[in-house]
This record gives C-alpha cells, structure tokens and sequence, in this order.
C-alpha cells in the first residue's frame, strides 16, 4: 500500500546514483532514491506503515472499503465480491485480506511437499503463504510470480526456476506468450490459486493471459492442489481454466458446504481444512 523500499541504498546520499529497481518498475516502490517523491511525503509512508504494524488498522480499512476492494465484517474485514466491471485489486491490496486464513492454508498445503518435489507455485497472495513451510525442504519451484521469486531468494536450498513473459502488474506475475512450451517441466504437484470457484462454472480467473497458463500447469502436473479460501466460493470471474474435478486437492479453510463435500466424494476429490 505504502510502497516503501526494501533496497540497501544509503540515503540521501545515493539519489540518483542509480537506476531504480525492479520493485519500482512493477509500482511496489516509490523510488525516493531517484528523488520521485519527496521526504515529507516518504516520511509520513513510513509513519502510516509503522501505525498498520503496530495494529492501528482502521485507516486502511476504510480506505480499501471506500475503494470497493474489501467490505467490514465483524472482527476484521473480507474481500469484496466483485462484479465483472469492478476494477481488479492489486496484489498488495489483497495481500492483506483474510491473512490468518490464508496462513492457514498455506501451512495446510506445505504438509503434502517431500524432498525432491518439483512445484510450480501460481500467482496469487493465498499460494504464497507456504513459501516460510518450505524453508527446511530441498526442492525445485516453477513459478510466475514475481514474489514468489524473490521470497525464495531467502531459502538458498530452494532451486527456483521462472520463466518470462510480459508483466501484470496486478497480479505481478508474468504470462508467457506460449503456455504450452511449459509442458516440458515434470512438475509433481501444481499449487494454484483462483479467483473463484463454482460447481458449474468451475475453477475461473480474472485474466484470460493467466487462465491459459493456468490451464497448461494443471493438465500437466501429476498432483493438482487448489488453495482457496471459504470467500472462493460461488464466485465466478471472466475465465474458467479448470474444472474442480480436474484437481487431487482441494485446500481451505473451514469446511465447504454440503453440495461441494458431496462433489468432492463422487469426484474422488480430497478436501482439506
């Protein structure tokens, strides 16, 4: 939200020095070493981000709220269900929605990860919650996205291999141009995310670039686990890449409705939470 800098660079001295970052380049930084914004304005960044962490959160709050992007419930606030023309929220606007959920889910998930796999990690704010669950695993990660890369630089044991592609800013991951030239890697489990779930629409996503990736990964994983929350479900966005049976798991957390656990047995679809 604040878009502070995470960089090394000593300031004022080194302004201008040199050019600025990745993160300013997908608008996670707001680049005070290039002098784009000025001390004042960085200072009360820094104040307003300190307020958040120390759990002063009403502000944010209302300002996601007033921007459509979540609702107030009691005890926090959820996601909003969004309507096909609403603008789609940034990936560090979602980020920190439903967080305790999404911990949940992504230490839930970590638990079915052995030594040798091979994962591909979607895009998304509830698939990266299991990175910090790997940190003791030697593994091989396929990833899209770009804070999942950079999250692994901390696990040195992790081997990570990305691909490139043109950037989405809002989900600040890169979509090749063919998803098919993915269907070389051997991955052995697929941990995707989605934007929502419907027994007759399926697995669906925002953006139709994604979806197709998406799609390929899934097809060709030998093991396919869905992370979503319970906010997931009944929603359905612009694009179906899969269909709910296609999947081996199915990560939340708290349990489905009646309909979707009886989906789950007649598809031989485990369902964990």
């Amino acid at each position: 939200l604040w878009k502070l800098r995470t960089c090394t660079r000593r300031l004022p001295q080194d302004i201008g020095k040199e050019r600025p970052c990745l993160n300013y380049h997908i608008k996670q930084c707001q680049a005070p070493c290039q002098g784009y914004i000025s001390q004042e304005e960085y200072g009360k960044a820094v104040a307003q981000t300190l307020d958040f962490l120390n759990g002063k959160y009403e502000p944010v709050l209302s300002m996601l709220e007033e921007k459509g992007v979540i609702e107030k419930v009691y005890g926090g606030a959820r996601p909003r269900h969004r309507d096909i023309g609403r603008p789609v929220a940034s990936f560090t606007e979602r980020n920190i929605c439903l967080t305790d959920q999404k911990q949940y889910i992504g230490k839930l998930a970590a638990q079915h990860v052995n030594d040798g796999d091979t994962l591909y990690i979607d895009s998304g704010t509830t698939t990266l919650t299991m990175l910090p669950y790997l940190a003791e695993r030697s593994v091989t990660i396929l990833s899209n996205n770009l804070y999942v890369i950079m999250e692994c630089m901390n696990y040195p044991q992790i081997n990570v291999i990305s691909f490139g592609g043109r950037l989405n800013v809002k989900t600040a991951s890169l979509t090749v141009d063919d998803p098919a030239e993915l269907s070389r890697f051997n991955i052995t489990k697929a941990f995707m995310g989605t934007t929502g779930i419907s027994l007759r629409s399926g697995v669906t996503d925002t953006f139709v670039g994604e979806s197709t990736l998406k799609s390929t990964i899934t097809k060709n994983s030998q093991t396919r686990y869905l992370l979503a929350d319970h906010t997931k479900f009944e929603l359905v966005a612009v694009s179906t890449y899969a269909r709910l049976s296609d999947f081996d798991f199915l990560v939340t957390d708290l349990a489905p409705s009646q309909e979707y656990l009886q989906y789950c047995k007649e598809h031989q679809l485990t369902c964990c939470y």
